[in-house]
Protein backbone atom coordinates (compact mmCIF):
# COMPACT_ATOMS: atom_id res chain seq x y z
CA UNK A 1 0.00 0.00 0.00
CA UNK A 2 1.08 3.58 -0.43
CA UNK A 3 0.93 4.15 3.34
CA UNK A 4 3.40 1.30 3.87
CA UNK A 5 5.64 2.64 1.08
CA UNK A 6 5.58 6.12 2.61
CA UNK A 7 6.43 4.68 6.02
CA UNK A 8 9.30 2.66 4.54
CA UNK A 9 10.69 5.71 2.75
CA UNK A 10 10.41 7.79 5.92
CA UNK A 11 12.25 5.14 7.96
CA UNK A 12 14.90 4.82 5.23
CA UNK A 13 15.48 8.58 5.35
CA UNK A 14 16.11 8.34 9.10
CA UNK A 15 18.55 5.42 8.95
CA UNK A 16 21.98 5.04 7.41
CA UNK A 17 22.34 2.23 4.83
CA UNK A 18 25.06 0.78 7.08
CA UNK A 19 22.54 0.45 9.95
CA UNK A 20 21.30 -3.17 10.15
CA UNK A 21 17.73 -1.88 10.56
CA UNK A 22 17.94 -0.33 7.09
CA UNK A 23 18.49 -3.76 5.53
CA UNK A 24 15.77 -5.25 7.73
CA UNK A 25 13.41 -2.62 6.34
CA UNK A 26 14.41 -3.49 2.76
CA UNK A 27 13.89 -7.20 3.45
CA UNK A 28 10.51 -6.55 5.03
CA UNK A 29 9.40 -4.73 1.88
CA UNK A 30 10.65 -7.62 -0.26
CA UNK A 31 8.92 -10.24 1.90
CA UNK A 32 5.65 -8.39 1.31
CA UNK A 33 6.29 -8.26 -2.43
CA UNK A 34 6.97 -4.52 -2.62
CA UNK A 35 10.04 -4.74 -4.85
CA UNK A 36 9.59 -1.17 -6.09
CA UNK A 37 10.49 -0.02 -2.59
CA UNK A 38 12.78 -2.91 -1.59
CA UNK A 39 15.22 -2.96 -4.51
CA UNK A 40 16.43 0.66 -4.29
CA UNK A 41 16.85 0.23 -0.53
CA UNK A 42 18.82 -2.99 -1.01
CA UNK A 43 20.98 -1.33 -3.65
CA UNK A 44 21.80 1.42 -1.11
CA UNK A 45 22.81 -1.25 1.43
CA UNK A 46 25.02 -2.96 -1.12
CA UNK A 47 27.22 0.14 -1.49
CA UNK A 48 28.65 0.03 2.07
CA UNK A 49 28.68 -3.81 2.09
CA UNK A 50 29.72 -4.89 -1.44
CA UNK A 51 31.25 -8.15 -0.20
CA UNK A 52 28.28 -9.22 1.94
CA UNK A 53 26.90 -12.57 0.87
CA UNK A 54 23.57 -12.00 2.60
CA UNK A 55 23.01 -8.53 1.13
CA UNK A 56 23.90 -9.58 -2.42
CA UNK A 57 21.98 -12.86 -2.30
CA UNK A 58 18.82 -11.10 -1.13
CA UNK A 59 19.23 -8.33 -3.70
CA UNK A 60 19.58 -10.99 -6.42
CA UNK A 61 16.48 -12.76 -5.13
CA UNK A 62 14.54 -9.47 -5.20
CA UNK A 63 15.68 -8.85 -8.78
CA UNK A 64 14.51 -12.35 -9.75
CA UNK A 65 11.11 -11.95 -8.11
CA UNK A 66 10.74 -8.56 -9.81
CA UNK A 67 11.45 -10.30 -13.16
CA UNK A 68 14.69 -8.36 -13.67
CA UNK A 69 16.57 -11.47 -14.76
CA UNK A 70 19.52 -9.66 -16.34
CA UNK A 71 20.33 -7.78 -13.12
CA UNK A 72 19.80 -10.93 -11.06
CA UNK A 73 22.20 -12.89 -13.27
CA UNK A 74 24.81 -10.13 -13.16
CA UNK A 75 24.62 -9.85 -9.36
CA UNK A 76 24.75 -13.62 -8.90
CA UNK A 77 27.70 -14.09 -11.24
CA UNK A 78 29.64 -11.62 -9.12
CA UNK A 79 28.39 -13.26 -5.92
CA UNK A 80 29.47 -16.80 -6.85
CA UNK A 81 32.97 -15.53 -7.65
CA UNK A 82 33.24 -13.96 -4.17
CA UNK A 83 31.27 -16.64 -2.30
CA UNK A 84 31.08 -19.96 -4.20
CA UNK A 85 28.14 -21.45 -2.32
CA UNK A 86 25.68 -24.03 -3.58
CA UNK A 87 22.69 -21.85 -2.66
CA UNK A 88 23.98 -18.98 -4.83
CA UNK A 89 24.76 -21.30 -7.75
CA UNK A 90 21.30 -22.80 -7.45
CA UNK A 91 19.67 -19.36 -7.61
CA UNK A 92 21.89 -18.47 -10.57
CA UNK A 93 20.69 -21.63 -12.30
CA UNK A 94 17.06 -20.67 -11.71
CA UNK A 95 17.72 -17.18 -13.13
CA UNK A 96 19.50 -18.58 -16.18
CA UNK A 97 16.64 -21.00 -16.73
CA UNK A 98 14.17 -18.10 -16.60
CA UNK A 99 16.33 -16.28 -19.18
CA UNK A 100 16.26 -19.44 -21.35
CA UNK A 101 20.04 -19.70 -21.05
CA UNK A 102 19.81 -23.43 -20.54
CA UNK A 103 23.48 -24.33 -20.88
CA UNK A 104 24.45 -21.77 -18.23
CA UNK A 105 21.61 -23.05 -16.04
CA UNK A 106 22.85 -26.65 -16.28
CA UNK A 107 26.41 -25.55 -15.47
CA UNK A 108 25.22 -23.61 -12.41
CA UNK A 109 23.08 -26.56 -11.21
CA UNK A 110 26.10 -28.86 -11.66
CA UNK A 111 28.32 -26.51 -9.66
CA UNK A 112 25.71 -26.37 -6.88
CA UNK A 113 25.58 -30.17 -6.83
CA UNK A 114 29.39 -30.40 -6.68
CA UNK A 115 29.48 -28.02 -3.73
CA UNK A 116 26.72 -29.84 -1.82
CA UNK A 117 26.53 -33.40 -3.18
CA UNK A 118 24.29 -34.59 -0.34
CA UNK A 119 21.64 -31.91 -0.92
CA UNK A 120 19.05 -33.20 -3.38
CA UNK A 121 17.40 -29.78 -3.72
Amino acid sequence: STAAQQSARKLASLLSPSDPRFFQLANLCAIHGDYTTAIPLMERVEAPFPQSYYVNYNLSLAYLRNKNHAKAAQALQTLVKQHPRAEAYNLLAVVQEERRHYLEAVRAFQKAAELEPGNEN
